[in-house]
């Protein structure tokens, strides 16, 4: 059924098989593997021809997901105590095109945050080598935090503040990035404080202004 092209009718089937769907949102032509839980809020967008597999995915409410994602987990690793396979997308969020997620370890986009450009790249599984085990860390984006083109975040656990920017280009590694902040380069540091009227946004990529 998620291969079809979105439609009202392709909504109600997708509740059928067990996907929360809220109202006026559009689910287009997408492959859709093994998903644990759906639970999509009202006026979402997802446009079509990305993958989704081995997932729980979240998304809230007029927020808009891009096309030709790839967004999985390992699944062999649900044995672990940290995995998580969940990707977590906040209100009036935009997730744009052509972008990898692996998330073992649980990735979370706060409301009102975007990822912008295209060809970011989040791992949140490796193997310690110091152990020889596989691990999983979460990758935390704060609320109304934006992280641009082409990133990339390396496993181990990373959590991103409220109100930042990750610089395009930049190789965030594990740790604590503080709110308020750009973050920039390989690896990613603190440059200067964040200000603007973008932080103080009332509605995102699919919402209306209030």
């Amino acid at each position: 059924m998620a291969i079809l092209p979105a439609s009202p009718l392709k909504n109600v089937a997708l509740r059928v098989f067990g996907w929360k769907i809220g109202s006026n949102s559009s689910v287009g032509s997408i492959i859709a593997v093994r998903l644990a839980n759906v639970n999509i809020g009202s006026n979402v967008v997802i446009h079509p021809f990305s993958t989704y597999r081995d997932i729980s995915l979240y998304v809230g409410d007029f927020s808009v997901i891009g096309r030709w994602n790839w967004v999985s987990s390992a699944a062999p690793l649900k044995k672990l105590s940290s995995y998580r396979g969940e990707f977590r997308i906040g209100k009036h969020c935009g997730i744009n095109s052509r972008n990898y997620f692996d998330v073992s370890g649980g990735v979370t986009f706060g409301d009102f945050s975007d990822l912008a450009g295209v060809r970011s790249t989040f791992i949140t599984h490796q193997i310690d080598h110091t152990s020889n085990n596989q691990t999983c860390g979460e990758i935390r984006i704060g609320v109304r935090t934006m992280v641009c083109s082409n990133s990339i975040f390396v496993p181990g656990g990373t959590f991103v503040g409220d109100r930042s920017i990750i610089g395009m280009g930049s190789v965030v590694l594990k740790g604590d990035y503080g709110s308020d902040s750009l973050f920039a380069g390989n690896p990613a540091k603190f440059k200067k404080h964040s200000t603007g009227l973008w932080f103080e946004r009332t509605h995102g990529p699919a919402g209306k202004n209030t």
